[in-house]
């Protein structure tokens, strides 16, 4: 089991992301951490695992606090959770990045697998390498995220609707989906780092 008492985590514009958050994830339980793009979910999970340090509060992973494993027993007790996963009992698997896909077939047979959600092209690429079956993918323009993404995939699996495999093919409105996303982005850093330069 995971357990964090009192933790407090990243930081926007000066606040932490989350403060004084009490979390248990129960041993042989699946989570789902759902969130709007840019919530805190990716630094909840790097805090969980060690790779960003709670700015207060403690982790405990078996019952051990975090701080007392060393790099190489974390990575051996992240690495050994894939044994424990029946990935017939899923009707769908979230992967985010190439390496969660090398990950995957590293233990894996393709044709064991249930289909995937992926989240970028680069993903996208790798799981098509790969040979497994993609049925959702973001950020596009009608799933700028994987939250969505599965969400569409869902709502045509209970409307009884044939959801078609993702293929990768160049898409102008995607692109230009992503570029105005980006330009968005580094407008907003600009004007942050234009108020930080103002106090």
């Amino acid at each position: 089991a995971v357990e964090c008492r009192d933790i407090s985590i990243g930081h926007r514009d000066g606040k932490p992301l989350f403060r004084h958050l009490d979390l248990t994830l129960p041993e042989g339980k699946v989570t789902s951490l759902l969130g709007v793009n840019g919530s805190g979910k990716s630094t909840l999970i790097k805090t969980i695992c060690g790779f960003i340090p709670p700015a207060g509060g403690e982790i405990f992973i078996a019952g051990r606090p975090l701080h007392a494993y060393s790099r190489e027993e974390m990575a051996r007790t992240v690495a050994a959770d894939l044994d424990a996963v029946h990935v017939s009992e899923y009707g769908l698997l979230a992967l985010y990045s190439p390496s969660d896909v090398k990950t995957l077939v590293a233990k894996y047979k393709p044709a064991d697998l249930p289909p995937v959600a992926v989240f970028g092209d680069g993903t996208l690429r790798a799981a098509l390498d790969a040979e497994l079956r993609v049925l959702a993918n973001a950020p596009t323009p009608a799933a700028p995220s994987m939250a969505k993404a599965i969400d569409l995939y869902l709502t045509k699996i209970e409307r009884g609707e044939e959801v078609e495999p993702v293929a990768l093919t160049t898409d102008t409105h995607k692109e230009e989906f992503l570029r105005t996303q980006q330009h968005k982005l580094a407008k907003s850093r600009t004007r942050r780092a234009n108020a930080e330069s103002r106090k």
